[in-house]
């Protein structure tokens, strides 16, 4: 019997060197065992018209056989000498053997057990994928992947699956063929890479060094009149192309055998077809070591090629939004692009590179003159060096600013290397470079009042320090100021008047300090002031001065006057300093000193930050009794005084401390800085009266009476003399607790903000008194302003004429004598309420005063 080569190598496995080596004439006989059973035991090569009888074959069979016998090599040594880490697996994907390089690649020892492949590598999802493909005898080219090999770093492996025919057996086994591949490029999709492949000319297909097909692109599939799958894991020179043509299918393969072994091809092929003699350009060179590339195009077809790529390029060069700029090995300029010319201008080839500097007026983008010409991307690519994202700024006189990117790269041929020249990309990112300033603007300034903002400051500030401990007599100092009432108009009269509040104390700000001096805006209500060499502290109090006298001024909004609160912690000196955060830290325990101490000005002192310590303690512990159940609610019964009986109940917020004992509100609530803290005191205080009223009402539905508390919501620091009282009324709807509570909260917002930014008089009725019937406002007056006094008398009138402007009862709160009781009488006064009419009672003793007081009550 006689086999073609190719046939052959199909039913007896890979002769892969065998036809390179064998002349174009003759005959190739396989050697069969002679029980016809183990397979093909060797090749035998005839010259033409020699004719080999059976028997001399069944002679040749044996002693190859005997031959095998004598020296059989185990699996282990086939695969040793193979360059590529190698491994055998069996049908159960077992490792049967492994090859040095094998142990060397993944860190494995040659002296432990074989086990799975999945174990060994088992994140390489696609390798283990194909493995039954190859074990059904197919061979399969694994991708590239980033694999994590069990105790070691990932690695980008790529790898390829063989049938291996196990001697003496019919057994079918796989060898697996791995390798590092080249680490992926970053940034761009691998698809693109395989689209560029795909529509590339001339014909190009990836082989592994073995010639086995792995990848052919649109025009090699087209050449070789195959269909891509059925092109995959075959032999190159079994193709259809050179089926009909031996001496052209043996060319090819001795090319990938020396591209193999590092010597590329580059000749002229003539392929005999049935229709006629094709003469083809060949190349053939290695690729990554593992894989060879073959370029295949017709002779007939080169010129119209050239001609192609031409009209490409020109077409390219003319509509490229990017500007390509070429130079020879001599720096001279010999190509250029149309966007170059837009950007460097119509006499760029004129000029040589070395004088662009001053031609084009080149800066850096510090704004400096670009002064050495050798630092220009082109030429430093010239110089050999790959150049990447140097920006440039072009600022001649005579055209638009421009901000060019600029890439340059060198021109060589690839084999031997021989400098050509250089070639630079540029690309304007002029608009993305003013986008990024504005951003950078953006990021370090506020954006209502364009000062500086915190993260700004604190850079300046940096400075500030270093270049105070290099020059100790430049000295600094730093201003923290707190505008108050700002966030209040913001809730009355909306956001855009608040804004304009916000910009118009910011313009005061500047105006009252010094050009060098810089101010800041913070957040809300906060600004900062870095002061340049202040001088002594009479200078700083100088300075102070000026701010409260520019702020205190009314500011004028919509034809109404509002006023403000200010408040300034001051840090002094700044030498003993090296943070500039521990600066800021100590200048707002300074601020909440002067808050707490109604201060409008507090210079920072080593007590400012202990005091500070305390009341975050017992801040800290107030929100604790909050939720642990430490705060309990007393009623102090209400004495209305043209009535003479009791009206209801004020309440009182009661702080049982475990070391203090019982606390009233002027203990613990003087000086509560926290708004969020007091505001969740004020709302829990509400829920907890509602549902007291409510069992209550459940004890006498009848008994008509009231329960009011304080809803001013504002820290106990707060200087006004006055305050609202909500009243919840007897017929008061409690199942609706939300919107009663949310009702007594909006309604003493609107209080606070008025009060702290209005003058009182331009409240009015319509404002105050809540759409809610079951709430009613009142507005109290505290004992200290009840006296007979010429000053006292005029606040308990203006008082008595803000509660009929605004159609509101007058009450009044902590009364100790017949004599304050007496005087409130005479002005008209509603309500009364403090220790002359009874002190506060826990909820179990108010109920039966209520029911009973009223005796006692009417004898004051």
């Amino acid at each position: 019997m006689k086999l073609s080569v190719s046939a052959t190598t199909r039913t007896a496995g890979d002769w892969s060197l065998l036809e390179s080596l064998l002349p174009p004439e003759g005959q190739l006989l396989p050697l069969l065992a002679a029980d016809r059973t183990a397979g093909t035991v060797g090749m035998l090569w005839t010259a033409p018209g020699v004719d080999v009888s059976a028997g001399t074959l069944e002679t040749l069979a044996w002693l190859l056989t005997q031959f095998g016998a004598q020296a059989a090599p185990t699996a282990g040594q086939l695969i040793e000498h193979l360059p590529e880490a190698a491994a055998l697996l069996d049908e159960r994907q077992q490792l049967v053997a492994a090859n040095s390089a094998w142990h060397h690649l993944l860190g494995s020892s040659p002296e432990a057990s074989p086990g799975q492949l999945a174990d060994v590598l088992p994140d390489w999802t696609a390798l283990l994928a194909v493995l039954p493909e190859a074990l059904a005898g197919h061979v399969r080219l694994v991708p590239p992947q980033t694999v994590q090999v069990p105790g070691r770093a990932p690695e980008h492996l790529g790898g390829e699956l063989r049938p291996w025919l196990v001697p003496q057996t019919s057994r079918r086994w796989v060898l697996c063929l791995i390798w590092r591949a080249g680490s992926p490029v970053s940034g761009l999709p691998p698809d693109l890479y395989q689209e560029a492949f795909a529509r590339a000319d001339p014909a190009m297909i990836v082989t592994s060094n073995q010639g086995i097909v792995l990848l052919v692109n649109d025009a090699a599939t087209a050449l070789l009149e195959q269909d891509m799958q059925s092109t995959l894991g075959e032999p190159l020179w079994a193709l259809g192309l050179w089926q009909q043509d031996p001496v052209a299918r043996r060319r090819v393969r001795v090319a990938a055998v020396q591209a193999a072994r590092g010597r590329p091809t580059d000749e002229e092929l003539a392929v005999k077809t049935p229709a006629g003699e094709r003469t083809m350009f060949l190349r053939v060179h290695s690729l990554t070591g593992q894989q060879l590339l073959f370029q295949l195009s017709e002779r007939a077809r080169a010129g119209k090629d050239i001609l192609h790529q031409e009209a490409v390029l020109e077409t390219m060069l003319r509509h490229a939004q990017e500007g390509l700029l070429v130079c020879d090995s001599r720096g001279q300029l010999v190509l250029f692009n149309q966007a170059a010319r837009e950007m460097l201008g119509q006499d760029v080839s004129a000029v040589p590179p070395e004088e662009w500097p001053r031609h084009f007026a080149l800066q850096t983008t510090q704004g400096e003159p670009w002064l050495d010409a050798g630092q220009l991307p082109l030429l430093r690519a010239l110089a050999g060096e790959e150049v990447r994202g140097v920006e440039i700024i072009l600022a001649p006189s005579e055209r638009a600013r421009r901000h060019v990117l600029v890439d340059a790269y060198p021109l060589q041929t690839a084999q031997p290397p021989v400098a050509l020249g250089a070639v630079a990309f540029m690309r304007d990112v002029t608009e993305r470079s003013h986008l990024s300033g504005q951003l950078q603007h953006l990021t370090q300034h506020d954006p209502l009042t364009t000062l500086p903002n915190r993260h700004n400051f604190l850079g300046l500030v940096e400075q500030a320090l270093q270049r105070q401990h290099t020059a100790p007599t430049c000295r600094y100092a730093v201003l923290l100021c707190a505008i108050g009432g700002m966030e209040g108009l913001k809730g009355l009269r909306g956001s855009v008047q608040a804004h304009r509040l916000v910009l118009e104390g910011a313009a005061r700000l500047v105006q009252a300090v010094r050009g060098s001096d810089v101010v800041a805006r913070f957040e809300g209500e906060q600004f900062a002031v870095l002061l340049e060499r202040p001088g002594p502290e009479a200078s700083v109090d100088a300075i102070t001065t000026r701010l409260r006298e520019r702020l205190k001024a009314p500011f004028l909004l919509d034809g109404h006057e509002f006023t403000v609160d200010l408040h300034i912690g001051v840090v002094t000196d700044l030498l003993s300093y090296q943070d500039p955060e521990a600066v800021l830290r100590d200048a707002a325990a300074a601020l909440y000193a002067a808050r707490l101490q109604q201060t409008e000005v507090q210079p920072f002192r080593a007590n400012v930050r202990e005091e500070l310590g305390r009341r975050v303690n017992s801040e800290l512990a107030l929100r604790s009794a909050l939720h642990t159940g430490q705060l309990r609610l007393y009623y102090q019964p209400e004495l209305h005084l043209r009535q003479g009986r009791v009206s209801g109940f004020r309440v009182l917020l009661g702080w049982q401390h475990p070391q203090q004992g019982l606390l009233w509100p002027e203990t613990f609530l003087a000086g509560l800085q926290d708004r969020e803290l007091y505001e969740a005191l004020g709302k829990w205080t509400v829920q907890q009266v509602i549902g007291q009223q409510r069992q209550w009402r459940t004890l006498d539905p009848d008994r008509d009476f009231t329960i009011g508390l304080d809803i001013t919501w504002t820290p106990m620091t707060d200087t006004s003399p006055l305050g609202l009282y909500g009243v919840l009324e007897d017929g008061a709807d409690l199942d609706a607790e939300e919107q009663l509570t949310s009702t007594l909260w909006e309604l003493g917002q609107l209080y606070h903000h008025s009060w702290q930014t209005l003058l009182p008089t331009s409240l009015s009725a319509s404002r105050v008194n809540p759409t809610q019937p079951s709430v009613t406002p009142r507005l109290f007056v505290g004992a200290r302003t009840v006296t007979r006094l010429p000053q006292d008398l005029d606040i308990l009138n203006h008082a008595l004429t803000l509660a009929r402007h605004l159609e509101l009862d007058l009450m009044a709160d902590g009364i100790e004598t017949q004599e304050q009781l007496g005087l409130l009488r005479g002005i008209g006064c509603v309500y009364a309420t403090g220790p002359f009419v009874s002190p506060p009672l826990p909820p179990e003793a108010a109920w039966p005063f209520a029911v009973n007081g009223d005796d006692a009550i009417s004898r004051r």
